[in-house]
């Protein structure tokens, strides 16, 4: 196998396992009954906004983070908005930009539900990781973390 289709298939495959896991985890939530009426995508960006909770995030980092178009990005927030997951505030120094925010009552319903997300999360690492070895394991953490750093480093 050459070089170049060695990178295509990688990338392939990284793609399709981020994309297999967004679904399958979407799937594993809707099932549990806590988030009722959501996709991958729109589950995907209620994750990146738990995970950057701290950060002021607007339309266009998730249009970066997802590398999804304007027009996507703001159908997905509103359905989002509709159903009550999160609001949009205006920025006080420049009301074009509007700052994404849990609504406070989903926030809430998050916290009582922590404990069954994390048990679902704890699922998907398990059966991402199923069949290797302790070893395995490892060495595959320390590949994709070597591989998220050449990534982030190296900017072209």
């Amino acid at each position: 196998m050459n070089r170049e289709m060695a990178k295509e298939t990688i990338a392939e495959m990284l793609k399709a396992i981020s994309v297999m896991y967004d679904k399958q985890f979407t799937k594993l939530v809707l099932d549990s009954a806590v988030l009722p009426n959501i996709t991958s995508t729109q589950m995907s960006i209620l994750q990146y906004m738990a995970q950057h909770e701290q950060d002021i995030i607007n339309q266009r980092d998730l249009q970066e983070a997802f590398n999804l178009s304007k027009s996507t990005v703001s159908g997905i927030v509103q359905r989002l908005q509709q159903h009550g997951f999160i609001d949009v505030i205006p920025m006080p120094n420049d009301k074009r930009y509007k700052q994404l925010v849990f609504n406070q009552q989903f926030r809430r319903e998050m916290q009582q539900h922590e404990a069954d997300f994390d048990e679902q999360l704890d699922v998907m690492a398990k059966r991402l990781v199923a069949g290797m070895s302790a070893d395995e394991v490892a060495t595959y953490q320390h590949l994709l973390n070597v591989s998220l750093h050449n990534l982030t480093d190296n900017d072209g």
